[in-house]
């Protein structure tokens, strides 16, 4: 059985409280071409000896959206009940080992560098299921050719 360490940070402290957990694997992941690629694992938390579900994915990073770990910290302070308790949230820097999470200094997909040619083409067709039906085409195409 292969065994995964992963380096946590937490956005939520001063200094980017570093935390490592081990995983034996995903118990989920998404198959799908778009999205964020979310991965789900339960995971031994070093630290605290307990099991922690870990959830890694690519996070929407645009203006005035709000990062998801400091959603929680802010319902979590504000009492909400009935939420996921939250252990450490935070962007993956550059540099492995950095603290250093100020914009520029995180690791960030390309796709923001190819998708607003995609969008420019997709805001040409004449509805939404139009749209849905060349899309699923094109993955048969795709999947049909492997």
């Amino acid at each position: 059985m292969d065994l995964h360490k992963f380096l946590v940070r937490d956005d939520g402290t001063s200094k980017g409280r570093v935390n490592y957990d081990i995983t034996s694997g995903a118990i989920w992941d998404s198959e799908s071409l778009f999205g964020r690629s979310t991965v789900a694992y339960i995971a031994y938390d070093i630290e605290t000896t307990n099991l922690v579900y870990l959830k890694e994915f690519w996070r929407t990073d645009l203006p005035g959206i709000q990062k998801e770990g400091d959603l929680y910290r802010e319902l979590h302070e504000s009492q909400v009940s009935n939420i996921a308790k939250l252990w450490l949230a935070g962007d993956v820097p550059k540099t492995l080992g950095s603290m250093d999470t100020e914009p520029g200094n995180v690791q960030r997909t390309r796709t923001q560098d190819f998708a607003k040619g995609w969008i420019r083409q997709w805001s040409r067709f004449v509805s939404g299921s139009i749209l849905m039906c060349t899309s699923i085409d094109s993955c048969w195409k795709h999947w049909g050719d492997c």
